[in-house]
């Protein structure tokens, strides 16, 4: 088993967006079509849209609190239904690892950036590690390669 844990968005946080179309943030939300295949994966159940699938874009922190530089604010996607948080959270979500290029950044018990990597999709798991093996990280996020835009937490396993 790997020594990770993957991490989606709360359910808690997906059903609020969903029932009430509006975010943390005071945006009024609507439910879109994506445009294209393998795009704007849902934080929740961390699988790819496909073309026509309905979605939701919101502002989202994965900070719990919003008072630290670092606990930045962002765009993200979730179905607007889907089956649930991702279940295989000892295995790298398979449409996540497809995208050419993730960055993995690695936070230290203050939540500040510790260490961040720019990798290949198909090589996330080595990075993973690399970034757990110094013992200042506590989490890591995942992020976009390109837009930068969040899409989980990833935990150590102990």
């Amino acid at each position: 088993m790997p020594d990770f844990k993957i991490i989606p968005i709360p359910a808690s946080v997906a059903h609020h967006i969903r029932t009430t179309m509006q975010d943390r943030y005071g945006h009024s939300l609507e439910v879109t079509q994506s445009e294209e295949d393998h795009n704007n994966p849902c934080r929740l159940c961390l699988e790819d849209t496909h073309k026509g699938d309905e979605q939701i874009l919101f502002s989202y922190s994965p900070f719990a609190e919003n008072d630290d530089p670092y606990a930045e604010v962002g765009p993200i996607y979730i179905h607007k239904e889907c089956a649930g948080p991702y279940q295989e959270v000892h295995t790298f979500p398979p449409d996540i690892r497809a995208r050419p290029w993730l960055t993995v950044r690695g936070y230290n018990a203050d939540h500040a950036i510790h260490t961040a990597q720019l990798t290949k999709g198909e090589e996330i798991e080595l990075a993973i590690g690399d970034v757990f093996s110094d013992p200042e990280v506590s989490y890591i996020h995942v992020r976009h390669g390109t837009y930068g835009c969040y899409l989980m937490r990833i935990e150590r396993v102990n």
